[in-house]
């Protein structure tokens, strides 16, 4: 939702992602009366860095990420108990 009645928004129709159809950027009110150009382009290269990976396959990571770290947890308790 956008709300202000003095905001200045660049909008981004490009957005190279299967999700998002456009992409608002609020312009911060210090640099409002900067070329538009400018914004413009700092606005494209902000959704170029943008990683619309696909959700799964970072929900698969965190698990691989709680695997190993149960695995590592395990493997020191085991080698404590060996120890004792």
């Amino acid at each position: 939702m956008l709300r202000g009645v003095n905001k200045q928004i660049v909008e981004v129709k490009q957005t190279n992602s299967p999700y998002f159809e456009k992409i608002y950027f609020i312009i911060k009110p210090e640099y409002s009366r900067h070329d538009y150009e400018c914004l413009g382009s700092e606005a494209s290269r902000l959704v170029e860095e943008i990683d619309f990976t696909d959700a799964k396959s970072s929900k698969k990571r965190r698990w691989l990420a709680a695997a190993a770290g149960a695995a590592i947890g395990a493997f020191c308790t085991f080698i404590l108990f060996l120890l004792k």
